[in-house]
């Protein structure tokens, strides 16, 4: 039986171990601990909370042309840049200047949308079939209609018509008060106007509960898992992939972003770089179903998620580069105080529990790549760069990495 090494044990790598373990025999490789433990804090399947949204446009890529300015706006100045400009490095140059370059070209920016939201059309329908084949792929409900909130009615117009042209089931809720499952949310819409809501066809789930799970049924069939190590450029960059005596005849890679996996992704003309996000918990007091709210940036979309007695919000945008978490964490506080300060506008009575950043692995187009490297003797392949859309694309990249592996080896 063929051997398959893959790198990054997050959604993508996970997803794809499942669908390869159908044929291979699976190594899979993680900088970060067994996330049974509930310790792992790499990557951003594990560096979040626990919960994720799934729908068309919930990775949309960012290089429309409002954000040209953003990009190069210090944080401290609503802005998405949170490190100095003098001190950004030759890549993270590299990233932005082909961020703004897409951004101008609303014909490239329309096309990568496209192609973005057909690949979140279809891992949304292979979810589903997922969640009827494996019980731990279930969303955390059925529900697959999720009600979106904004603060303006100029916000609410533009964001139902976007939405309604990519998916008909879109439906305005003008001038309405918001359904009983979001009864504490109604008192904050009135102040703000009492304008209505839209709904759009999405999904919530638990992604590091399904991670553990993936991991426990993995296990049982035998893929072998091995933890906090992380894989050199000279392993990926050499002719036979050794690796603690295990020979492999492939290998995927599905990792995170550090210093060191943009410089040696670089040499496959690969432009990766982290664009951090924002976790909050906080009391729930009476939110039943998932939703989102429609804020100003750099705050964005925050999607909102019940957990037992909390709620676990996400949200907010800020371009950190290739630093390292603990970093790349203190240079986006002035993010994570104006992600507080408008959660406060609408849970102005819940007690925050705890916070947290996400670094989602972004390519300045907004696009997944997915390269085969035929330059040694054995194929490397490499799908990164799913910003906050790996968790809803996982099941499309993992039939992708399949085919490359049936071609290839």
């Amino acid at each position: 039986m063929k051997h398959i090494a893959i790198i990054g044990a997050g959604i993508t790598g996970l997803m794809t171990a499942l669908e390869l373990s159908k044929k291979y025999k699976i190594t899979v490789i993680d900088a970060g601990p067994n996330p049974k433990h509930n310790s792992h804090t790499h990557g951003a399947t594990y560096s979040g909370f626990d919960a994720r949204h799934i729908s068309y446009t919930e990775t949309a890529p960012w290089t429309s042309s409002h954000r040209f300015e953003l990009i190069t706006k210090n944080s401290s100045e609503k802005g998405w840049l949170c490190i100095p400009k003098n001190k950004l490095n030759k890549l993270e140059v590299e990233w932005i200047s082909k961020f703004k370059e897409t951004s101008q070209d609303t014909k490239s920016h329309d096309l990568n949308t496209s192609v973005v939201i057909n690949l979140n059309k279809e891992g949304i329908r292979m979810w589903e079939l997922l969640g009827n084949k494996y019980d731990f792929l279930q969303p955390f409900k059925h529900d697959t209609v999720m009600p979106i909130i904004c603060r303006s009615k100029d916000d609410l117009l533009s964001e139902f018509t976007y939405e309604h042209s990519l998916d008909k089931r879109v439906r305005l809720c003008e001038n309405q008060v918001l359904p009983d499952t979001l009864l504490p949310f109604n008192n904050r819409l009135s102040m703000l106007g009492g304008f209505g809501y839209f709904t759009l066809f999405g999904s919530a789930y638990y992604a590091k509960s399904i991670c553990h799970n993936i991991v426990e049924y993995l296990s049982k069939l035998g893929t072998t898992f091995i933890w906090d190590t992380t894989i050199s450029d000279k392993h990926l960059l050499s002719s036979d992939y050794y690796f603690e005596n295990l020979k492999a005849d492939a290998l995927v890679c599905c990792s995170g972003v550090s210093l060191d996996t943009t410089q040696l992704l670089s040499k496959f003309n690969v432009l990766l770089a982290g664009v951090i996000g924002c976790w909050v918990e906080v009391d729930n007091p009476g939110i039943k179903v998932a939703c989102k709210i429609y804020g100003p940036e750099p705050v964005n979309y925050i999607n909102i998620t019940p957990s037992k007695t909390s709620l676990l919000l996400s949200g907010g945008y800020g371009f950190v580069g290739s630093r390292p978490h603990n970093e790349a964490s203190l240079l986006a506080k002035p993010i994570m105080d104006d992600m507080l300060k408008e959660v406060k506008q609408w849970l102005p009575d819940s007690t925050i529990k705890a916070t947290s950043y996400c670094i989602r692995p972004a390519t300045p187009t907004g696009v997944p790549t997915l390269v085969v490297n035929h330059k040694n003797k054995l194929p490397i392949i490499i799908a990164v760069g799913h910003s906050a859309g790996g968790f809803t694309q996982s099941p499309v990249t993992a039939i992708s990495i399949s085919k490359e592996i049936s071609s290839n080896i």
